[in-house]
């Protein structure tokens, strides 16, 4: 079985020479408003500018030249369009064949159209139309053109149009010699100013006339769209087009939202459970390929074919992942070719290339790792999947890989530990240059992806002070390893500013480390600590990862994450953490492999010092005031504790006594349950609750059940816990 092949390029004819094409790569073209296709069985009378003198010429009613063939039918340029979906002249082939490596690369068609001599002026004046204003002008053009020939066409359809049930459109024609054929013209709508085909009538049966007058389309989502449609005589091969504002349906389904609205309550769902670029990224390109499958008939190709009616083709799939990462405050580009249309898309800071057309392979392989296969790529690699991707394309130069999706998530391990073994083993054999084979079957298309990526994670592990290069070629990763420190000075810029080192910089570092003027301590916490990273204003969460990957070289583990995070939780600092990272063993012994001193940090600020005093100081901001404790009043308060010069009654009565506190005007019962959860950090027991709510009503005051409870034998046991003075009031 080869794989299948998608494709389109798209062709116009704008200029006297009607076999100079224009072949779409994403940029915005302008196309002339006349189409005229070569009925089927005519070619051999039919004129394409000269094509009867071409060789090539068939009697057959195919006409072929050195940029594609015309195979009896209009080649279905879509002038009302400034960008057009190109089909996939590669696409994974299915995974049946992973296993045999037969997988065949293919080379799609690119088709020329033929367009009458009569009609070649007016087809260029035309060309340049791309916006509504111009539309008007093309369609005053048009119906002046309609009313010369005395041919005309006009199209009934059912004046209410409900999405989810097939709608039919009814075309007649008038005047001429009677002896028509029929086709859909374009269905388009707009994104921006831009107008889209939703309806891709360039390819196959699409775009042949045929004796049949009707089409019959079925809408699934609310929105405006312009259809139009196109008729030609016969006898005499005029044509004529419908307006581009003749027929606009304005369709308004409350059971079938519309694309934007698709779009907004996506973007909602995936904000709500993700914080960073990438998890956005991952989540809003897992969502396509749930909900959608690809298009084989190669018919929808706007973001409305995946968003609403989940089938589409590459140029679908690439606008409605753009569509939801707009929404999600994440930037796009656009990259072509093969045929093909993906998506960059930019993480960090960084340029990404991300194929969801391509990760999709159907529910058969959900949830397996191809789904993933194109998440992330360089420039380079990509390349060695689409051949025509020789270059980046300028704006979107794609060179990192931090956050592909198998090397982010550490599930390259699955393939890059065993070659680490193999590595290590010839390390420590004393072999600094060496060659492992890779003898993986898996088509090239899977393998350029997995083993550059095998050869990333080599290249950036930890090997017991060496450096080592990996790269990959040929089914053969090679390996150099040389002594020294520029990989874990590296692995610092990289992590904690996101950027490649400059040389001074680089030199820098490694030189003072290996003179040991330096330590590792001093050296990472020159980083952490720099205003350039600073200045990024991390998340807790997305500064604990960078801990782990600059620090320890790894992923962060999960357990081990949320036991730090409750530490940020409850109010130590962020110096705290990168004390205890600098403090571990696991850092001590990288550091030691590189041959370096380790060296130590503590934290100067006071909420540090005993992180049970911070917390339980952290709880009353939390219960009293609704809201985390700030820095400066977290220090003075552990200071004060720390030294004995405040007391926890002196804590408890000046947040309770508070004007931040008091204004919220609790209840009894509400004030009661804050004294329950501030002072004793539990739930108040419904017994003593009640009792106090009890002398409440009799007349004490807020101010003796405050003195109560801080007097109380349960707060002076929590307070000689924490190894503070209780005190009174």
């Amino acid at each position: 079985m080869t794989m299948l092949k998608f494709h389109k390029i798209l062709s116009a004819v704008l200029a006297a020479c009607l076999f100079s094409c224009c072949i779409i790569s994403g940029s915005t073209t302008a196309f002339a408003e006349e189409n005229v296709a070569i009925a089927d069985g005519l070619a051999d009378t039919y004129k394409i500018s000269g094509a009867e003198e071409n060789e090539n010429f068939k009697e057959n009613g195919t006409a072929s030249d050195s940029f594609g063939t015309i195979n009896g039918t209009e080649s279905g340029t879509e002038e009302d369009t400034g960008k057009f979906e190109e089909k996939d002249s590669e696409k994974n082939e299915p995974a049946e064949n992973f296993e045999k490596g037969t997988a065949e690369i293919g080379h799609g068609n690119s088709f020329t159209v033929g367009t009458s001599d009569e009609s070649l002026n007016e087809a260029v004046n035309k060309a340049n139309a791309s916006n509504i204003s111009g539309m008007a002008s093309d369609e005053d053009s048009e119906n002046a053109a309609r009313q010369a020939s005395g041919l005309s066409l006009s199209v009934t359809y059912p004046d209410q149009i409900q999405c989810g049930t097939p709608v039919t459109f009814t075309m007649t024609a008038t005047g001429g010699s009677g002896n028509y054929k029929y086709r859909i013209h374009s269905l388009v709508v707009y994104e921006g100013s831009e107008r889209v085909p939703v309806y891709d009538i360039s390819y196959g049966s699409n775009s042949i006339y045929s004796e049949k007058n009707t089409f019959e389309f079925t809408f699934w989502a609310s929105g405006t769209y312009y259809i139009r449609f196109s008729a030609i005589d016969m006898e005499t091969y005029q044509s004529v087009n419908t307006g581009i504002f003749e027929y606009v349906l304005n369709i308004q389904d409350a059971n079938y939202p519309s694309v934007e609205q698709i779009v907004d309550d996506t973007a909602a769902k995936c904000l709500k459970e993700c914080t960073t670029d990438f998890e956005k990224a991952v989540w809003l390109h897992d969502w396509i390929l749930e909900n959608a499958d690809y298009d084989y008939s190669y018919s929808y190709s706007s973001a409305e074919g995946v968003l609403a009616r989940g089938k589409g083709t590459c140029e679908a799939y690439h606008r409605a992942y753009v569509m939801l990462l707009d929404k999600v405050g994440i930037a796009t580009g656009r990259i072509t070719g093969n045929g093909h249309v993906w998506t960059a898309v930019k993480m960090d800071g960084d340029w990404y290339q991300v194929d969801s057309t391509w990760d999709d392979m159907g529910a058969a392989y959900q949830g397996t790792y191809y789904e993933h296969m194109y998440f992330g790529l360089t420039d380079s690699i990509m390349g060695l999947v689409h051949s025509d991707h020789k270059s980046s394309v300028p704006g979107y130069e794609s060179t990192a890989l931090e956050n592909n999706y198998f090397i982010k998530t550490g599930e390259i391990a699955r393939w890059s530990e065993p070659f680490a073994e193999l590595a290590k083993e010839n390390i420590e054999s004393g072999k600094m240059n060496f060659s492992l084979p890779v003898t993986d079957t898996m088509p090239d298309s899977y393998k350029n992806v997995i083993y550059n990526l095998v050869a990333y994670q080599l290249s950036k592990q930890s090997w017991n002070g060496m450096d080592i290069s990996a790269s990959y070629e040929d089914s053969t990763i090679t390996i150099k390893a040389e002594a020294g420190l520029t990989s874990f000075v590296e692995r610092l810029y990289q992590k904690t500013l996101g950027r490649t080192a400059d040389a001074a910089g680089l030199n820098y570092w490694v030189d003072g480390l290996k003179a040991k003027k330096l330590t590792g301590v001093a050296a990472a916490g020159n980083f952490i600590f720099s205003k350039e990273f600073t200045n990024k204003n991390l998340s807790d969460s997305a500064y604990l990862d960078v801990m782990y990957e600059a620090m320890l070289g790894r992923n962060a583990d999960a357990g081990g994450k949320a036991y730090w995070q409750n530490y940020l939780n409850d109010g130590c600092s962020r110096k705290y953490i990168f004390a205890n990272f600098a403090a571990s063993k696991e850092f001590k012994e990288i550091c030691a492999e590189y041959g370096i001193a380790a060296g130590s940090y503590t934290s100067n600020e006071a909420r540090d010092k005993n992180p049970q005093i911070t917390a339980f100081v952290n709880r009353m901001y939390m219960k009293c005031m609704g809201r985390k404790g700030d820095a400066d009043g977290l220090n003075y308060w552990a200071q004060g504790l720390l030294n004995k010069r405040l007391t926890g009654a002196s804590l408890a009565s000046s947040f309770i006594g508070s004007k931040e506190f008091t204004n919220k005007n609790l209840s009894g019962s509400a004030y009661l349950d804050v004294m329950y959860e501030a002072m004793f950090g539990r739930k108040a027991d419904a017994g003593g609750k009640a009792y106090w709510q009890n002398q409440m009503s009799k007349g004490i005051s807020r101010q003796k059940v405050l003195a109560s409870f801080i007097n109380s034998l349960e707060y002076s046991k929590i307070c000689t816990t924490y190894g503070i003075v209780r005190g009174s009031i």
